[in-house]
C-alpha cells in the first residue's frame, strides 16, 4: 500500500507539472482566453488519479512489473498526462449534469 500512495504522488506532481506547463504554452503562444480554459483540466485531478489508481492496481499484479517498479510509476506518471482532458470533460459534464453553475 505504501508504494501504492508514492506512485500515486508522483503522478499528481506529474500531472500538475503538465498542467502548469501546457497552460503556460497555451496562453503564450496559442490563446491567452482558451488557456484559461485549458487551466480548468487540473479539476480533473481526482478522476485521472482514480483511473490511474485502477489500472495501477491491475497492473501492479502482473508479473513483468514485480521488479520493475520505475516503470509502473513512469506509465503511472505518463497516464496522468494523457488522461488530462478526458479528466477536464468528465468534470464538465458533472457540473453541467448536476447544474452546479
Amino acid at each position: 500500500m505504501k508504494r501504492v500512495i508514492v506512485r500515486l504522488v508522483v503522478s499528481a506532481l506529474i500531472f500538475l507539472a503538465f498542467t502548469w506547463a501546457s497552460t503556460a504554452y497555451y496562453m503564450t503562444y496559442i490563446h491567452d482566453v482558451g488557456g484559461t480554459y485549458w487551466a480548468m483540466g487540473i479539476f480533473g485531478l481526482p478522476v485521472v488519479l482514480l483511473t490511474v489508481w485502477g489500472i495501477d492496481s491491475y497492473l501492479k499484479n502482473l508479473t513483468w512489473f514485480k521488479d520493475r517498479l520505475g516503470m509502473l510509476v513512469f506509465i503511472d506518471s505518463m497516464l496522468a498526462i494523457a488522461l488530462y482532458y478526458l479528466g477536464f470533460v468528465v468534470v464538465w459534464g458533472l457540473i453541467y449534469v448536476l447544474g452546479i453553475t
